[in-house]
């Protein structure tokens, strides 16, 4: 069975094929905002929530971490896995 497109990708296809043309600009800036979120879901996920090995992961401060999580609306699924 063919496999769901990944809704990051589909958001992407759509910008991409807009209408009216977007802005170069504008349209860089949405596809970042994208695959940052698309990144940190991930780093979630492949750091089980952790925050310790989410920074090392990704080479972030915990205090950019957050400032990017609060960006996309996302969160630590678990306060138990917020190393302090």
């Amino acid at each position: 069975t063919p496999r769901e497109p990944d809704p990051s990708v589909l958001r992407i296809a759509q910008l991409l094929t807009a209408s009216p043309l977007p802005q170069l600009k504008n349209l860089r800036e949405a596809i970042s905002l994208e695959v940052e979120r698309h990144y940190l879901a991930r780093l979630l996920d492949e750091s089980n929530n952790n925050v310790k090995t989410a920074c090392l992961l990704a080479d972030i401060t915990r205090g950019r971490l957050y400032q990017l999580l609060k960006k996309h609306g996302l969160s630590m699924k678990s306060k138990e896995n917020v190393n302090r």
